[in-house]
């Protein structure tokens, strides 16, 4: 059985308004990850430097990648257990979400 991921990478983009959805979220995120090269002020210099560390490598993240650990996309079956996995995987307290409703 394939994974998300490889069924995703054999769609043409243009067919698909899942997939476009998809390459909508990633560009999003690579929008907001461009936001974290700034330092913030209150925030210390080591906390800053992280900050930088962390925007460096999602920043050569593959669209691949994305999909794997910083992407959810499907129906809502789907996106709520991979959301779940993620909560347990990473300790994780909140979610960002980008919500497509289509139409």
């Amino acid at each position: 059985m394939l994974t998300h991921c490889q069924l995703l990478s054999t769609y043409d983009f243009t067919l698909c308004p899942l997939i476009q959805a998809v390459r909508a979220g990633y560009t999003a995120y690579q929008n907001f990850v461009s936001n974290l090269n700034e330092p913030v002020p209150g925030l210390s210099d080591k906390e800053n430097t992280e900050r930088l560390e962390r925007s460096r490598r999602m920043q050569n993240m593959t669209y691949k990648d994305f999909l794997q650990t910083e992407g959810v996309v499907g129906n809502p079956e789907f996106v709520s257990e991979r959301l779940l996995a993620l909560k347990t995987e990473y300790s994780l307290t909140g979610f960002m979400i980008e919500a497509n409703f289509g139409g």
